[in-house]
C-alpha cells in the first residue's frame, strides 16, 4: 500500500524522533495512559458516590427506585411475578393508584391499593398510622392495615372532612361502600388528597380485579434505575414503561408545559377535557379513572401472604 507523501514523511519524522529518545516518548506515553485512567477512575468514583447518594435519598423519602407504569389503562397482574422474579429487583410492590367518586366531595378522590407487606420496603411513607381519634369498631376482629373495610385518609383529605366523620363513602357501578377510617397517612405530601386502604380490598370492592396501576421496585445493592432501564426496558416495553419517580415529575412538566402552549380541541370545537385528562395519565404517571377498570382474576390476601411473609 502506497501512503500519500505526506503522511509518509510524518512517520519518518516521528520514526526518527523515536530513535533518538526511546525513553523520552516511553516516559510520555505512560504518563498519558496514567493520566487517563486516573481521570476515568475519578469518574467512576464520582458516579459511584452519585448513585449512593441519590438511594439514600430515595430510601429516606420513601420512593421507590424504578416504577413500572401502563402505557394506558391498567397493568394485568401476572406483570408483578415477571418483576419479582428478576435477580436486580429486591422488592416488588403493586399499587393500585385510582380516581374515584367519594359522597360528599365534588371532585373524585385518589384512592391507593397497597400491599402492606411489600411497600414497608419500598415506599413506607404510604403506609397508614392508627389513630386513636378513629372508630373503634372499625379495628375489632381484624389488623386495620388489611381491614377490608379499613381505609387510611391524608392530612390534607382530614382537613376537608368534618371533626366527627369515621367513614367514607365510595360510589361504583351505582353501589355505595362503606370504609371505616382507620387512621391517617401522615408522610403523605402536602396538599396531597388520597386515600390508602389494603390492595386486596380495593381490587374487590372498587372493581380491578386481575389488575394494579403499576408496579414500584426496589433494586438490589449495586444495581442502578439507570443499567436496568437499559437491560429491561424493551423486555417490558409491550406493557409499559419503566420510570424513575424524577423522570416522572418531568414528564408530567413537559406534559403540562406543551399542553399550555397548544389547545386541544374536541370534534366539536369544544375543549377536550376528558382527553386532556387521559393525555396526562397516560404520559405522566397519574391515577387511572375507576370507568376504566376491568374485572379479571383477583389479588386475593390468601395468595399473596406467603409470597411476602419474608419481607415484614
Amino acid at each position: 500500500m502506497v501512503l500519500p507523501p505526506s503522511l509518509a514523511l510524518k512517520l519518518q519524522l516521528f520514526a526518527g524522533a523515536l530513535r533518538d529518545q526511546p525513553v523520552k516518548w516511553l516516559i510520555a506515553t505512560i504518563s498519558i495512559a496514567v493520566g487517563v485512567g486516573l481521570g476515568f477512575a475519578v469518574h467512576l468514583i464520582h458516579k459511584q458516590a452519585l448513585d449512593q447518594f441519590n438511594n439514600g435519598v430515595r430510601q429516606f423519602s420513601g420512593q421507590a427506585d424504578l416504577q413500572l407504569l401502563p402505557h394506558s389503562a391498567l397493568l394485568p397482574e401476572h406483570t408483578l411475578e415477571r418483576l419479582a422474579a428478576l435477580p436486580e429487583v429486591a422488592v416488588a410492590s403493586p399499587v393500585i393508584d385510582i380516581n374515584i367518586a367519594v359522597q360528599g366531595f365534588d371532585k373524585p378522590v385518589r384512592w391507593l391499593g397497597l400491599d402492606v407487606f411489600t411497600a414497608a420496603a419500598v415506599t413506607p411513607n404510604l403506609i397508614g398510622q392508627n389513630s386513636d381519634e378513629t372508630n373503634d369498631a372499625a379495628q375489632q376482629g381484624e389488623i386495620p392495615l388489611l381491614g377490608t373495610t379499613s381505609v387510611f385518609v391524608s392530612p390534607a383529605l382530614k382537613e376537608l372532612m368534618p371533626s366527627e366523620q369515621y367513614t367514607l363513602t365510595t360510589q361504583h357501578n351505582n353501589r355505595s361502600q362503606a370504609w371505616e377510617i382507620a387512621g391517617t397517612v401522615p408522610a403523605a405530601g402536602s396538599g396531597q388528597i388520597l386515600a390508602v386502604a389494603d390492595i386486596a380490598a380495593v381490587q374487590w370492592r372498587l372493581g380491578t380485579l386481575g389488575q394494579i396501576s403499576r408496579i414500584d421496585l426496589k433494586l438490589q445493592e449495586g444495581v442502578t434505575p439507570a443499567s436496568f432501564q437499559r437491560q429491561y426496558g424493551d423486555e417490558f416495553a409491550e406493557l409499559g414503561r419503566l420510570e424513575t419517580p424524577s423522570e416522572q415529575g418531568t414528564r408530567r412538566s413537559q406534559c403540562l408545559t406543551s399542553l399550555s402552549r397548544q389547545p386541544v380541541h374536541s370534534g366539536d370545537g369544544g375543549p377536550a377535557h376528558g382527553r386532556l385528562l387521559d393525555f396526562l395519565d397516560a404520559n405522566a404517571g397519574g391515577g387511572t379513572t375507576v370507568s376504566s377498570v376491568g374485572t379479571a382474576g383477583g389479588f386475593g390476601r390468601a395468595q399473596r401472604r406467603p409470597a411476602h411473609s419474608s419481607v415484614v
